[in-house]
């Protein structure tokens, strides 16, 4: 029974890898344009009916028992696909009775030997053509067979393909990924002040690219605010949510690290828009208090050379707790009157008064202008690869 129970949950396993996912979405995508061309169906909508079912199948409890082959998940869920489109079409047209011609009907089902010739071409532009050969040969043989014994329908030819394309796959060597840091402080922290919230554009085409979220680097009070992080990202239609818990701390370190809670394979970003709105919550499902920048400076005395004592704005105390803990030898980001940004040192802290190492300033700059907590930002850790299939 354990033996039964682990052999079930390593197809699941399977069944729900980006990789396999994309074996799917390739087929389903043939079966539509040859099937449902009529019908205006964008990658990013295939995509999200394909999730759908996905975690619609791995739900069912009575189903998953009596799977015991990867195959077999995916012919349910090309089915699923199917019977998704045919209900389109239904609700597109009324019912009627229409005669169907029969060599209009054969044109329609899939041949199979052009379809593995796709997949051949498609893997010649991945110098993977070599190991093709044989598993060519053996489908036109099973060609020939099919026609003595029975037309194939369109899901069990794109089954055929996704075991060849599955078997292909795993001669592939590791794909590299490249990593992308999203750091807060370079936000317009002088209007958008508060931390949590994140507005930007990011300059990787989603079409041709695999995006997974992989850590973040929380300042170390957050983790006394939250056993767990859950981030959402999306744009104005769809967000995903991803939590995060506590991976590694130390009382000597600034930032702690915290890492995705879900498993490898479900860290995939799903969104296909380059204009994203990042946002971050509790366990209870507040809004995540991390603080704001843009403090006033609101007195200057020039001590030396180069140093300083910037008296900040205490009047607004939440304001002013926002700002976070300075601490000797900390840096600090400043936005000058004329609105540049130069860095500075604590040297010492009386109270509201931070006496600060700047170089290469007036004090006429600084009168009246703002600054950024360096030790209270945070940072997210993106990895990013081409996809295999686009």
């Amino acid at each position: 029974m354990w033996l039964f129970i682990k052999v079930t949950m390593g197809v699941i396993d399977d069944f729900k890898t980006e990789k396999n996912i994309n074996l799917i979405f390739i087929a389903a995508s043939k079966m539509i344009k040859d099937k449902y061309s009529e019908l205006e169906t964008s990658d990013n909508d295939l995509l999200n009916i394909i999730n759908s079912i996905k975690i619609t199948i791995c739900s069912d409890a009575v189903l998953i028992k009596k799977i015991v082959r990867l195959m077999e998940l995916n012919k349910i869920a090309l089915s699923k696909v199917k019977d998704h489109f045919d209900d389109m079409i239904n609700k597109k047209y009324e019912p009627e009775i229409i005669e169907k011609n029969e060599d209009k009907i054969d044109n329609i089902k899939y041949d199979s030997e052009q379809l593995l010739l796709k997949v051949l071409e498609l893997e010649e532009k991945r110098n993977a053509a070599n190991s093709f050969a044989n598993l060519q040969k053996e489908t036109q043989e099973k060609k020939y067979e099919s026609i003595i014994v029975s037309q194939p329908s369109n899901i069990d030819i794109n089954l055929k393909i996704i075991e060849k394309l599955e078997l292909l796959s795993k001669e592939k060597t590791k794909i590299n990924s490249k990593i992308i840091v999203i750091n807060s402080y370079n936000r317009d922290w002088i209007n958008k002040q508060y931390r949590n919230k994140l507005s930007f554009s990011i300059n990787i085409d989603l079409q041709k690219h695999n995006i997974k979220i992989d850590k973040l680097i929380m300042p170390n009070f957050i983790k006394d605010k939250t056993p767990y992080i859950t981030m959402s990202i999306g744009d104005s239609k769809f967000a995903q949510k991803f939590i995060f818990i506590l991976k590694s701390t130390n009382s000597n370190n600034k930032w702690d690290t915290w890492e995705n809670a879900n498993n490898d394979n479900d860290n995939l970003l799903l969104i296909n828009t380059k204009n994203w709105h990042i946002s971050f919550t509790d366990f209870i499902n507040n809004e995540l208090d991390m603080g704001a920048d843009g403090i006033n400076i609101i007195e200057v005395n020039e001590k030396q050379n180069y140093i300083y004592d910037l008296t900040i704005d205490n009047g607004n105390k939440k304001k002013y707790y926002d700002f976070g803990k300075c601490n000797i030898y900390d840096n600090l980001l400043i936005k000058t009157n004329n609105g540049d940004n130069i860095q500075g040192k604590i040297l010492n802290i009386d109270d509201n008064i931070l006496t600060v190492y700047i170089e290469n300033i007036e004090k006429k700059e600084l009168m009246n202008s703002s600054l950024l907590n360096y030790k209270e930002q945070y940072s997210i850790l993106l990895s990013y690869n081409q996809k295999l299939y686009y």
